[in-house]
Protein backbone atom coordinates (compact mmCIF):
# COMPACT_ATOMS: atom_id res chain seq x y z
CA UNK A 1 0.00 0.00 0.00
CA UNK A 2 1.36 3.30 -0.95
CA UNK A 3 -1.09 6.41 0.05
CA UNK A 4 1.38 8.89 -1.25
CA UNK A 5 1.94 7.36 -4.42
CA UNK A 6 5.80 7.61 -4.00
CA UNK A 7 8.47 5.66 -6.27
CA UNK A 8 10.48 3.17 -5.44
CA UNK A 9 13.35 5.42 -5.43
CA UNK A 10 11.90 7.37 -2.74
CA UNK A 11 10.86 4.84 -0.66
CA UNK A 12 14.36 3.10 -0.45
CA UNK A 13 15.41 6.49 0.63
CA UNK A 14 13.25 7.01 2.98
CA UNK A 15 13.96 3.46 4.53
CA UNK A 16 17.50 4.32 4.27
CA UNK A 17 17.60 7.27 6.35
CA UNK A 18 15.66 5.78 8.88
CA UNK A 19 18.19 3.36 9.53
CA UNK A 20 21.17 5.43 9.41
CA UNK A 21 19.75 7.39 12.28
CA UNK A 22 19.00 4.25 14.35
CA UNK A 23 23.11 3.26 13.44
CA UNK A 24 23.90 6.67 14.36
CA UNK A 25 21.96 6.87 17.90
CA UNK A 26 23.28 3.19 18.44
CA UNK A 27 26.98 4.01 17.67
CA UNK A 28 27.38 7.26 20.19
CA UNK A 29 26.06 5.10 22.77
CA UNK A 30 29.90 3.65 22.76
CA UNK A 31 31.03 6.97 23.96
CA UNK A 32 30.72 7.55 27.64
CA UNK A 33 30.28 11.35 27.23
CA UNK A 34 27.45 10.63 24.84
CA UNK A 35 25.95 8.08 27.65
CA UNK A 36 25.73 10.64 29.91
CA UNK A 37 24.27 13.15 27.48
CA UNK A 38 21.34 10.39 26.48
CA UNK A 39 20.70 9.89 29.77
CA UNK A 40 20.12 13.58 30.50
CA UNK A 41 18.02 14.06 27.96
CA UNK A 42 15.74 10.64 28.78
CA UNK A 43 15.51 12.14 32.12
CA UNK A 44 14.60 15.52 30.86
CA UNK A 45 11.61 13.91 28.48
CA UNK A 46 10.52 11.45 31.76
CA UNK A 47 10.17 14.75 33.27
CA UNK A 48 8.38 16.21 30.45
CA UNK A 49 6.31 13.28 29.74
CA UNK A 50 5.49 13.30 33.51
CA UNK A 51 4.58 16.28 33.80
CA UNK A 52 1.58 16.33 30.76
CA UNK A 53 0.53 13.12 32.73
CA UNK A 54 0.18 14.93 36.11
CA UNK A 55 -1.49 17.50 34.07
CA UNK A 56 -4.06 14.67 32.90
CA UNK A 57 -4.44 12.67 35.76
CA UNK A 58 -5.20 15.97 38.02
CA UNK A 59 -6.49 18.75 36.62
CA UNK A 60 -10.07 20.10 36.26
CA UNK A 61 -11.20 19.63 32.52
CA UNK A 62 -11.42 23.21 30.60
CA UNK A 63 -14.45 25.02 30.15
CA UNK A 64 -15.28 24.59 26.53
CA UNK A 65 -16.08 27.92 26.16
CA UNK A 66 -11.97 28.45 26.97
CA UNK A 67 -11.30 25.98 24.03
CA UNK A 68 -13.12 27.28 21.92
CA UNK A 69 -11.52 30.74 22.10
CA UNK A 70 -8.46 29.74 22.75
CA UNK A 71 -7.82 27.14 19.95
CA UNK A 72 -8.53 28.98 17.29
CA UNK A 73 -5.99 32.16 18.67
CA UNK A 74 -3.47 29.56 19.06
CA UNK A 75 -3.97 28.14 15.45
CA UNK A 76 -4.31 31.58 14.22
CA UNK A 77 -1.11 33.64 16.00
CA UNK A 78 1.16 29.98 14.62
CA UNK A 79 -0.06 30.83 11.09
CA UNK A 80 0.98 34.29 11.61
CA UNK A 81 4.41 33.78 12.74
CA UNK A 82 4.86 31.22 9.49
CA UNK A 83 3.83 34.12 7.46
CA UNK A 84 5.78 37.07 8.59
CA UNK A 85 8.75 34.77 8.93
CA UNK A 86 8.61 33.30 5.21
CA UNK A 87 8.46 37.20 4.04
CA UNK A 88 11.27 38.03 5.63
CA UNK A 89 13.23 34.81 5.26
CA UNK A 90 13.14 34.39 1.72
CA UNK A 91 13.74 30.66 1.55
CA UNK A 92 16.38 29.25 -1.00
CA UNK A 93 14.48 26.38 -2.50
CA UNK A 94 10.92 25.68 -2.13
CA UNK A 95 11.20 22.72 -0.16
CA UNK A 96 13.42 22.43 2.16
CA UNK A 97 15.92 19.13 1.32
CA UNK A 98 18.42 17.68 3.11
CA UNK A 99 22.34 17.36 1.51
CA UNK A 100 21.64 13.63 1.21
CA UNK A 101 18.10 14.37 -0.43
CA UNK A 102 19.71 16.62 -2.66
CA UNK A 103 22.29 14.50 -3.81
CA UNK A 104 19.60 11.60 -4.07
CA UNK A 105 16.71 12.74 -5.26
CA UNK A 106 17.10 16.58 -6.71
CA UNK A 107 20.25 14.91 -9.31
CA UNK A 108 17.86 11.57 -9.85
CA UNK A 109 15.47 11.21 -12.85
CA UNK A 110 12.30 11.69 -10.30
CA UNK A 111 9.55 13.87 -11.29
CA UNK A 112 8.97 17.11 -9.94
CA UNK A 113 5.61 15.50 -8.63
CA UNK A 114 6.90 12.58 -6.76
CA UNK A 115 9.28 15.22 -4.78
CA UNK A 116 6.35 16.74 -3.49
CA UNK A 117 4.66 13.38 -2.54
CA UNK A 118 7.77 12.86 -0.78
CA UNK A 119 7.80 16.16 1.31
CA UNK A 120 4.34 16.19 1.73
CA UNK A 121 4.80 12.63 3.64
CA UNK A 122 7.10 13.84 5.78
CA UNK A 123 4.70 16.41 6.87
CA UNK A 124 1.43 13.98 7.44
CA UNK A 125 3.98 12.00 9.64
CA UNK A 126 5.31 14.86 11.79
CA UNK A 127 1.66 15.76 11.85
CA UNK A 128 0.62 11.87 12.85
CA UNK A 129 3.10 12.53 16.24
CA UNK A 130 1.70 16.26 17.29
CA UNK A 131 -1.77 15.29 16.73
CA UNK A 132 -1.21 12.12 19.19
CA UNK A 133 0.52 14.08 21.89
CA UNK A 134 -1.98 16.69 21.47
CA UNK A 135 -5.30 14.36 21.71
CA UNK A 136 -3.22 12.86 24.90
CA UNK A 137 -2.63 15.18 26.96
CA UNK A 138 -6.57 17.09 26.03
CA UNK A 139 -8.14 13.66 26.90
CA UNK A 140 -9.47 15.48 30.31
CA UNK A 141 -10.78 18.02 27.42
CA UNK A 142 -12.17 16.69 24.20
CA UNK A 143 -15.61 15.18 23.70
CA UNK A 144 -14.44 12.75 21.64
CA UNK A 145 -10.76 11.53 21.39
CA UNK A 146 -10.59 10.16 17.56
CA UNK A 147 -12.26 13.52 16.52
CA UNK A 148 -9.82 15.29 18.85
CA UNK A 149 -6.99 14.03 17.05
CA UNK A 150 -8.13 13.86 13.61
CA UNK A 151 -9.37 17.33 14.11
CA UNK A 152 -5.88 18.83 15.42
CA UNK A 153 -4.44 16.82 12.65
CA UNK A 154 -6.39 18.50 9.86
CA UNK A 155 -5.56 21.81 11.27
CA UNK A 156 -1.92 21.08 11.37
CA UNK A 157 -1.87 19.71 7.71
CA UNK A 158 -3.83 23.13 7.01
CA UNK A 159 -1.25 25.26 8.31
CA UNK A 160 2.05 23.66 6.97
CA UNK A 161 0.32 23.37 3.54
CA UNK A 162 -0.27 26.93 3.76
CA UNK A 163 3.28 27.32 5.14
CA UNK A 164 4.50 25.45 2.23
CA UNK A 165 2.66 27.48 -0.90
CA UNK A 166 3.93 30.45 0.92
CA UNK A 167 7.37 29.46 0.38
CA UNK A 168 6.75 28.25 -2.86
CA UNK A 169 5.52 31.56 -4.13
CA UNK A 170 7.91 33.97 -2.24
CA UNK A 171 10.52 31.60 -4.03
CA UNK A 172 8.78 32.56 -7.03
CA UNK A 173 9.07 36.38 -6.45
CA UNK A 174 10.80 39.14 -8.01
CA UNK A 175 12.92 41.61 -5.53
CA UNK A 176 10.29 44.03 -6.03
CA UNK A 177 7.19 41.79 -5.01
CA UNK A 178 8.98 40.37 -2.71
CA UNK A 179 9.81 43.83 -0.99
CA UNK A 180 6.11 44.44 -1.20
CA UNK A 181 5.09 41.72 0.81
CA UNK A 182 7.84 42.23 3.36
CA UNK A 183 6.02 46.08 3.82
CA UNK A 184 2.81 45.39 4.02
CA UNK A 185 3.60 42.59 6.68
CA UNK A 186 5.79 45.18 8.59
CA UNK A 187 2.87 47.32 8.70
CA UNK A 188 0.03 45.39 9.72
CA UNK A 189 2.29 44.14 12.44
CA UNK A 190 3.48 48.11 13.40
CA UNK A 191 -0.18 48.54 13.38
CA UNK A 192 -1.63 46.16 15.26
CA UNK A 193 1.32 45.90 17.54
CA UNK A 194 1.41 49.33 17.94
CA UNK A 195 -2.41 49.24 19.02
CA UNK A 196 -2.06 46.18 21.01
CA UNK A 197 1.25 48.05 23.45
CA UNK A 198 -0.95 51.64 24.20
CA UNK A 199 -4.05 49.88 24.73
CA UNK A 200 -1.90 47.49 26.87
CA UNK A 201 0.64 50.34 28.74
CA UNK A 202 -2.92 52.55 29.45
CA UNK A 203 -4.29 49.94 31.57
CA UNK A 204 -0.49 50.05 33.91
CA UNK A 205 -0.35 51.49 36.90
CA UNK A 206 3.14 52.78 37.75
CA UNK A 207 3.06 52.62 41.43
CA UNK A 208 1.90 48.86 41.12
CA UNK A 209 4.99 47.08 40.87
CA UNK A 210 3.00 43.56 39.88
CA UNK A 211 2.01 45.68 36.78
CA UNK A 212 5.43 46.53 35.90
CA UNK A 213 6.79 42.78 35.42
CA UNK A 214 6.40 41.25 31.70
CA UNK A 215 4.11 38.43 32.79
CA UNK A 216 1.69 41.21 33.66
CA UNK A 217 2.23 43.09 30.51
CA UNK A 218 2.02 39.81 28.66
CA UNK A 219 -1.36 38.85 30.61
CA UNK A 220 -2.79 42.56 29.78
CA UNK A 221 -1.60 41.93 25.69
CA UNK A 222 -3.81 38.82 25.59
CA UNK A 223 -6.50 40.07 26.95
CA UNK A 224 -6.16 42.75 24.08
CA UNK A 225 -6.01 39.79 21.67
CA UNK A 226 -9.40 38.28 22.94
CA UNK A 227 -11.03 41.70 23.15
CA UNK A 228 -10.17 41.83 19.36
CA UNK A 229 -10.65 38.56 18.01
CA UNK A 230 -14.30 39.05 19.38
CA UNK A 231 -14.91 42.26 17.00
CA UNK A 232 -16.46 41.72 13.52
CA UNK A 233 -13.03 41.56 12.01
CA UNK A 234 -11.66 39.09 14.27
CA UNK A 235 -14.63 36.75 13.54
CA UNK A 236 -13.73 36.97 10.07
CA UNK A 237 -10.04 36.12 10.10
CA UNK A 238 -10.38 33.40 12.71
CA UNK A 239 -13.35 31.90 11.16
CA UNK A 240 -11.02 28.80 9.37
CA UNK A 241 -9.48 28.31 12.50
CA UNK A 242 -13.27 28.58 14.64
CA UNK A 243 -14.13 25.28 12.25
CA UNK A 244 -11.13 23.42 13.24
CA UNK A 245 -11.43 24.09 16.74
CA UNK A 246 -15.40 22.59 16.05
CA UNK A 247 -13.76 19.96 14.90
CA UNK A 248 -11.24 19.29 17.40
CA UNK A 249 -14.36 19.63 20.19
CA UNK A 250 -16.96 17.78 18.78
CA UNK A 251 -18.90 15.13 20.00
CA UNK A 252 -20.68 14.13 17.05
CA UNK A 253 -20.71 14.49 13.11
CA UNK A 254 -21.01 17.70 12.09
CA UNK A 255 -20.22 20.12 8.96
CA UNK A 256 -16.80 21.28 10.06
CA UNK A 257 -15.26 17.83 9.52
CA UNK A 258 -16.04 17.65 5.81
CA UNK A 259 -14.93 21.15 5.75
CA UNK A 260 -11.53 20.52 7.49
CA UNK A 261 -10.81 17.40 4.86
CA UNK A 262 -11.55 19.86 2.03
CA UNK A 263 -9.04 22.56 2.46
CA UNK A 264 -6.60 19.96 3.31
CA UNK A 265 -6.68 18.20 -0.08
CA UNK A 266 -7.76 21.57 -1.67
CA UNK A 267 -4.78 23.41 -0.46
CA UNK A 268 -2.41 19.99 -1.08
CA UNK A 269 -3.94 20.63 -4.44
CA UNK A 270 -3.30 24.41 -4.83
CA UNK A 271 0.58 23.61 -4.01
CA UNK A 272 1.05 20.92 -6.70
CA UNK A 273 -0.01 24.14 -8.70
CA UNK A 274 1.73 26.93 -7.52
CA UNK A 275 4.84 24.96 -7.43
CA UNK A 276 4.08 24.50 -11.40
CA UNK A 277 3.55 27.94 -11.96
CA UNK A 278 5.90 29.58 -10.00
CA UNK A 279 8.70 26.85 -11.06
CA UNK A 280 8.14 27.89 -14.21
CA UNK A 281 8.15 31.20 -13.40
CA UNK A 282 11.47 31.35 -11.97
CA UNK A 283 13.11 29.94 -14.84
CA UNK A 284 11.38 32.69 -16.86
CA UNK A 285 12.58 35.36 -14.58
CA UNK A 286 16.17 33.54 -14.53
CA UNK A 287 16.54 33.47 -18.51
CA UNK A 288 15.55 36.89 -18.82
CA UNK A 289 17.92 38.39 -16.25
CA UNK A 290 20.87 36.63 -17.18
CA UNK A 291 22.39 39.34 -18.89
CA UNK A 292 21.66 41.92 -16.51
CA UNK A 293 23.16 38.93 -13.66
CA UNK A 294 26.42 38.71 -16.05
CA UNK A 295 27.02 42.29 -15.37
CA UNK A 296 26.25 42.93 -12.18
CA UNK A 297 28.59 39.52 -11.54
CA UNK A 298 31.34 41.16 -13.45
CA UNK A 299 30.89 44.79 -11.58
CA UNK A 300 30.81 42.78 -8.62
CA UNK A 301 34.51 41.08 -9.47
CA UNK A 302 35.59 44.31 -9.80
CA UNK A 303 34.41 45.34 -6.08
CA UNK A 304 35.41 42.65 -4.76
CA UNK A 305 38.72 42.66 -5.76
CA UNK A 306 38.96 46.89 -5.01
CA UNK A 307 37.42 45.96 -1.51
CA UNK A 308 40.04 42.98 -0.80
CA UNK A 309 42.89 44.95 -1.77
CA UNK A 310 41.88 48.27 0.54
CA UNK A 311 39.82 46.00 3.79
CA UNK A 312 41.26 43.30 5.08
CA UNK A 313 40.03 42.12 8.06
CA UNK A 314 42.27 41.65 11.62
CA UNK A 315 43.89 38.04 11.15
CA UNK A 316 44.57 36.88 14.40
CA UNK A 317 45.67 33.98 13.93
CA UNK A 318 42.74 32.85 11.56
CA UNK A 319 39.87 33.94 14.46
CA UNK A 320 39.52 37.68 12.50
CA UNK A 321 38.98 35.57 9.22
CA UNK A 322 36.62 33.57 9.95
CA UNK A 323 34.65 35.57 12.30
CA UNK A 324 34.48 38.05 9.04
CA UNK A 325 33.55 35.59 6.56
CA UNK A 326 30.30 35.00 9.40
CA UNK A 327 29.05 38.54 9.31
CA UNK A 328 29.53 38.60 5.48
CA UNK A 329 26.94 35.80 5.85
CA UNK A 330 25.17 37.31 8.22
CA UNK A 331 24.84 40.49 6.12
CA UNK A 332 22.64 38.60 3.65
CA UNK A 333 19.87 37.86 6.32
CA UNK A 334 19.83 41.48 7.75
CA UNK A 335 16.79 41.92 7.20
CA UNK A 336 16.04 38.74 8.74
CA UNK A 337 17.60 39.64 11.60
CA UNK A 338 16.18 43.04 12.40
CA UNK A 339 12.98 41.18 12.27
CA UNK A 340 14.00 38.94 14.80
CA UNK A 341 15.66 41.03 17.16
CA UNK A 342 12.32 43.51 16.94
CA UNK A 343 9.96 41.33 19.23
CA UNK A 344 12.88 40.76 22.21
CA UNK A 345 13.52 44.63 21.86
CA UNK A 346 9.50 45.80 22.66
CA UNK A 347 9.62 42.88 25.17
CA UNK A 348 12.68 43.84 27.08
CA UNK A 349 12.11 47.30 26.82
CA UNK A 350 8.35 46.98 28.65
CA UNK A 351 9.72 47.57 32.45
CA UNK A 352 10.84 51.18 30.63
CA UNK A 353 7.61 51.67 29.10
CA UNK A 354 5.37 50.87 32.58
CA UNK A 355 7.06 53.88 34.39
CA UNK A 356 9.72 52.14 36.28
CA UNK A 357 13.21 53.63 37.21
CA UNK A 358 16.49 53.29 38.60
CA UNK A 359 18.48 49.47 39.43
CA UNK A 360 15.50 47.81 39.38
CA UNK A 361 14.35 48.89 35.89
CA UNK A 362 17.52 48.22 34.52
CA UNK A 363 17.93 44.80 36.32
CA UNK A 364 14.84 43.63 34.93
CA UNK A 365 15.68 44.74 31.19
CA UNK A 366 19.33 43.03 31.78
CA UNK A 367 17.10 39.74 32.55
CA UNK A 368 14.27 40.06 29.87
CA UNK A 369 17.70 40.46 27.26
CA UNK A 370 19.43 37.27 28.82
CA UNK A 371 16.15 35.57 28.14
CA UNK A 372 15.71 36.19 24.76
CA UNK A 373 19.31 36.19 24.08
CA UNK A 374 19.77 32.21 25.59
CA UNK A 375 16.12 30.87 24.23
CA UNK A 376 15.45 32.83 21.00
CA UNK A 377 18.05 34.99 19.49
CA UNK A 378 20.65 31.75 18.68
CA UNK A 379 17.92 29.98 16.55
CA UNK A 380 17.88 33.21 14.56
CA UNK A 381 21.51 33.69 14.45
CA UNK A 382 23.27 30.31 13.25
CA UNK A 383 26.04 31.96 11.62
CA UNK A 384 28.79 29.76 13.13
CA UNK A 385 29.46 26.27 14.01
CA UNK A 386 26.01 25.04 12.73
CA UNK A 387 25.47 26.71 9.52
CA UNK A 388 29.63 25.04 8.48
CA UNK A 389 28.57 21.60 10.07
CA UNK A 390 28.30 20.59 6.47
CA UNK A 391 31.75 22.06 6.20
CA UNK A 392 33.31 20.95 9.15
CA UNK A 393 36.31 18.24 7.25
CA UNK A 394 37.19 22.16 5.44
CA UNK A 395 37.08 23.46 8.76
CA UNK A 396 39.41 21.18 10.21
CA UNK A 397 42.07 21.16 7.03
CA UNK A 398 42.83 24.78 8.18
CA UNK A 399 46.23 25.95 9.93
CA UNK A 400 44.34 27.48 12.82
CA UNK A 401 44.34 25.93 16.92
CA UNK A 402 40.95 24.54 17.79
CA UNK A 403 40.70 27.17 20.05
CA UNK A 404 41.22 29.98 17.48
CA UNK A 405 38.50 28.23 15.38
CA UNK A 406 35.55 27.87 17.98
CA UNK A 407 36.12 31.80 19.06
CA UNK A 408 36.54 32.51 15.03
CA UNK A 409 33.23 31.08 14.38
CA UNK A 410 30.97 31.62 17.22
CA UNK A 411 32.32 36.20 16.93
CA UNK A 412 29.39 36.70 14.91
CA UNK A 413 26.23 35.73 16.82
CA UNK A 414 28.72 37.12 19.68
CA UNK A 415 28.81 40.56 18.05
CA UNK A 416 25.22 40.75 16.70
CA UNK A 417 23.85 39.42 19.94
CA UNK A 418 26.26 42.17 22.22
CA UNK A 419 25.11 45.35 19.19
CA UNK A 420 21.38 44.11 19.90
CA UNK A 421 21.78 44.56 23.98
CA UNK A 422 23.77 47.72 24.00
CA UNK A 423 20.97 49.37 21.91
CA UNK A 424 18.28 48.05 23.97
CA UNK A 425 19.73 49.48 26.56
CA UNK A 426 20.03 52.94 25.08
CA UNK A 427 16.53 52.37 24.37
CA UNK A 428 15.97 52.22 27.89
CA UNK A 429 17.75 54.54 28.76
CA UNK A 430 15.66 57.18 26.06
CA UNK A 431 12.87 56.36 27.63
CA UNK A 432 13.47 56.31 31.51
CA UNK A 433 17.05 57.75 32.08
CA UNK A 434 18.93 55.84 34.93
CA UNK A 435 22.70 56.38 36.27
CA UNK A 436 25.22 55.94 33.68
CA UNK A 437 26.87 53.54 35.82
CA UNK A 438 24.24 50.94 35.98
CA UNK A 439 25.01 50.59 31.87
CA UNK A 440 28.75 49.20 32.65
CA UNK A 441 26.92 46.82 35.33
CA UNK A 442 24.02 45.52 32.78
CA UNK A 443 26.94 44.55 29.90
CA UNK A 444 29.39 43.20 32.27
CA UNK A 445 26.76 40.59 33.17
CA UNK A 446 25.94 40.07 29.56
CA UNK A 447 29.43 39.59 27.47
CA UNK A 448 30.46 36.87 29.02
CA UNK A 449 26.57 35.56 29.21
CA UNK A 450 26.86 36.00 25.59
CA UNK A 451 30.48 34.31 25.06
CA UNK A 452 28.26 31.26 26.96
CA UNK A 453 25.46 31.25 25.08
CA UNK A 454 26.76 30.67 21.91
CA UNK A 455 29.72 28.56 23.14
CA UNK A 456 27.16 25.79 24.91
CA UNK A 457 24.81 26.41 21.23
CA UNK A 458 28.21 25.00 19.49
CA UNK A 459 29.01 22.73 21.68
CA UNK A 460 25.97 20.99 21.70
CA UNK A 461 25.70 20.51 18.03
CA UNK A 462 29.50 19.69 17.85
CA UNK A 463 27.82 16.35 20.40
CA UNK A 464 24.72 16.68 18.85
CA UNK A 465 24.88 17.05 14.95
CA UNK A 466 21.72 18.20 13.73
CA UNK A 467 20.97 19.79 10.23
CA UNK A 468 18.93 23.59 10.43
CA UNK A 469 15.90 23.97 9.17
CA UNK A 470 15.02 20.31 9.41
CA UNK A 471 11.40 19.34 9.53
CA UNK A 472 9.57 16.33 10.81
CA UNK A 473 9.50 14.00 14.12
CA UNK A 474 13.12 14.28 15.16
CA UNK A 475 12.83 18.16 15.29
CA UNK A 476 9.63 18.57 17.14
CA UNK A 477 11.30 15.80 19.56
CA UNK A 478 14.50 18.00 19.92
CA UNK A 479 12.81 20.90 20.61
CA UNK A 480 10.74 19.98 23.51
CA UNK A 481 13.57 18.66 24.87
CA UNK A 482 16.29 21.56 23.92
CA UNK A 483 13.59 24.29 25.39
CA UNK A 484 12.98 22.21 28.66
CA UNK A 485 16.65 22.06 29.70
CA UNK A 486 17.20 25.58 28.77
CA UNK A 487 14.23 26.55 31.02
CA UNK A 488 15.57 24.63 33.73
CA UNK A 489 18.94 25.75 33.57
CA UNK A 490 18.03 29.50 32.91
CA UNK A 491 16.36 28.60 36.19
CA UNK A 492 19.48 27.46 37.99
CA UNK A 493 21.13 30.46 36.63
CA UNK A 494 18.30 32.81 38.03
CA UNK A 495 18.50 31.11 41.22
CA UNK A 496 22.72 31.23 41.51
CA UNK A 497 22.36 34.94 40.87
CA UNK A 498 19.99 35.75 43.36
CA UNK A 499 22.55 34.19 45.75
CA UNK A 500 24.80 35.92 44.75
CA UNK A 501 23.17 39.20 44.90
CA UNK A 502 22.41 38.62 48.16
CA UNK A 503 26.08 37.05 49.52
CA UNK A 504 26.82 40.54 47.63
CA UNK A 505 24.97 42.50 49.47
CA UNK A 506 26.56 40.91 52.82
CA UNK A 507 29.68 41.09 51.63
CA UNK A 508 29.54 44.95 50.63
CA UNK A 509 28.04 45.95 54.15
CA UNK A 510 30.76 43.77 55.90
CA UNK A 511 33.97 45.02 53.70
CA UNK A 512 32.17 48.32 52.49
CA UNK A 513 30.01 49.66 55.72
CA UNK A 514 27.96 52.76 54.51
CA UNK A 515 29.26 52.43 50.89
CA UNK A 516 26.70 53.79 48.06
CA UNK A 517 24.05 51.70 46.22
CA UNK A 518 26.18 52.47 43.11
CA UNK A 519 29.29 50.61 45.14
CA UNK A 520 27.61 47.37 46.11
CA UNK A 521 26.32 47.06 42.74
CA UNK A 522 29.52 47.27 41.17
CA UNK A 523 30.50 44.46 43.77
CA UNK A 524 27.62 42.24 42.41
CA UNK A 525 28.68 43.36 38.69
CA UNK A 526 32.31 42.24 39.59
CA UNK A 527 31.66 38.53 41.13
CA UNK A 528 29.04 38.39 38.57
CA UNK A 529 31.25 38.97 35.71
CA UNK A 530 34.16 36.66 37.07
CA UNK A 531 31.40 33.83 37.44
CA UNK A 532 29.85 33.81 34.40
CA UNK A 533 33.15 34.37 32.63
CA UNK A 534 34.78 31.34 34.17
CA UNK A 535 32.08 29.30 32.80
CA UNK A 536 32.03 30.32 29.69
CA UNK A 537 36.17 29.62 29.49
CA UNK A 538 35.19 26.00 30.58
CA UNK A 539 32.26 25.83 27.95
CA UNK A 540 34.67 27.29 25.00
CA UNK A 541 37.44 25.04 26.35
CA UNK A 542 35.07 22.18 25.88
CA UNK A 543 33.61 22.90 22.58
CA UNK A 544 37.53 23.02 21.27
CA UNK A 545 37.78 19.89 22.10
CA UNK A 546 34.85 18.70 20.92
CA UNK A 547 35.73 20.11 17.48
CA UNK A 548 39.19 18.54 17.81
CA UNK A 549 37.70 15.16 18.51
CA UNK A 550 35.01 15.48 15.88
CA UNK A 551 34.96 12.74 13.20
CA UNK A 552 32.87 13.66 10.29
CA UNK A 553 32.76 10.10 8.96
CA UNK A 554 31.42 8.71 11.89
CA UNK A 555 29.58 11.77 13.51
CA UNK A 556 27.78 13.27 10.44
CA UNK A 557 26.82 9.43 9.15
CA UNK A 558 22.98 9.55 8.59
CA UNK A 559 22.10 13.04 9.62
CA UNK A 560 18.86 14.15 8.09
Amino acid sequence: MNPFGLSQPTRLLARLQTRAALSRALNRLRSPRRIVLSIIGLILGIIWVGQAVAGILLRESAAPEKLRLWIPLSLACYTIWNIVKIAFRKPETPFAWTPAEEELLLAAPISRMDLIRFRLAATVRAALLKSAIFSVVMIPDLNFLPFGFLGMMAGLLIIDLIRMSLEVATWGMKKRELWLLRIACAAALLVIGGSAIIWTLGRYNAGNIESMALIGFLKNLLEYGISMSQTEVGKILLFPFRTIADFILADRLKWSMPVCFAGVFGLAWGLIRSDKFFHWRKKQLERSDLPLRRLQSAKQQEQDATIRSRKKPAHLGGLGSLGWRQLLGAKTYRSQLLFAMTIPLILSCVPALSGATGLMMVMNVTGGLAFYSFLLLPSSMPFDMRRDLKRVTVLKSLPISPLRLVLGQITAPFILTTAFQIFALVVTMVISPYHFAYFFIAMSLLLPFNLFVFGLENLLIMWYPYRLNQEGIQVFIRSILSFTAKGLFFAVAAAAILIWAYAAKSLGELWLPGAPHVGLSILFSVGGFLGLLGLAAVIIALLARSFERFDPSCDLAGLD
